[in-house]
């Protein structure tokens, strides 16, 4: 059973509901090149795509983001993320691992590798780098984590995936944001997070969402484990949601409109 890192409760406490967001592109459409987090957007260049085949995701998920296959088992970049509004920026998160399938053979096999993930700066442009080994030779998706002593405190504009060698696929999936935007989504429907309860918290069984008055019909939530993997996700009929069938341990539940995200802390017991 995995252990919940010290670091990931801190930068739980750090952020409060400024939680990292989750991309499990289950929301996506297959061949998107574009993907959105509560509003906020980024775009993906080169070979990389939206794929959606069924269960071959992370944890058998339907989506993952995808290298293509055949881009030639050598040295090189499948491509990048990056934010699509001038002035938005991004924070690699490296409190919760991403999962990621490499393949030597257009994506059939796993395989051990090395991946080189560069960030460029939103401040002047300059670059950032971290050269990750993945022993996978499992043929499932495995965890990669990035470096707390090169990418915290780091505000991005792109990020960059390219083989270091001897990969001809790749796909990522749950990948981990901090981000901020330009933008003011603030509208007559925002939801007034300082106002949003979870009751009881503690909980054994059934929760309840205090202070979604007049918003339920267009809710969606999620709720991640401790690693920031997706365990559930539903619309929200009413305002109470049975935790039961969880594992005892801590999770955060995101609370989704058109506008807006707002993520809280329950503890299962």
């Amino acid at each position: 059973m995995k252990s919940i890192s010290l670091q990931a409760i801190l930068m739980f406490l750090i952020l409060g509901t400024a939680f990292s967001q989750t991309e499990d592109f289950e929301d996506e459409t297959h061949g998107d090149t574009t993907f959105t987090l509560n509003g906020f957007k980024f775009t993906t260049t080169g070979d990389l795509f939206v794929e959606v085949i069924s269960t071959l995701g992370c944890d058998q998920s339907d989506g993952f983001l995808s290298s293509g296959t055949g881009n030639g088992s050598s040295s090189g970049s499948f491509g990048s993320i990056k934010v699509t509004n001038p002035g938005d920026k991004f924070a690699v998160s490296t409190s919760f691992s991403w999962c990621v399938f490499l393949s030597a053979d257009d994506g059939e096999h796993g395989i051990s590798g090395d991946i080189l993930f560069t960030g460029t700066r939103l401040t002047d442009s300059t670059t950032i780098e971290q050269e990750i080994h993945v022993d996978h030779t499992q043929g499932s998706f495995d965890d990669l984590t990035f470096s707390p002593n090169i990418w915290d405190d780091e505000e991005l504009i792109e990020l960059e995936v390219s083989i270091v060698s001897n990969i001809d696929f790749l796909a990522l999936d749950n990948i981990v944001f901090y981000y901020t935007s330009t933008n003011d989504t603030t509208s007559v429907s925002t939801i007034q997070e300082e106002e949003i309860k979870i009751y009881p918290n503690p909980a054994v069984g059934e929760i309840e969402i205090i202070g979604i008055d007049g918003f339920i019909d267009d809710l969606k939530v999620k709720i991640f484990d401790a690693f920031g993997t997706v365990v559930r996700k539903q619309s929200l009929y009413n305002q109470k949601i049975d935790i039961s069938g969880l594992p005892n341990g801590i999770y955060f539940i995101s609370i989704n409109t058109d506008n807006q995200q707002i993520t809280k802390r329950i503890i299962k017991h």
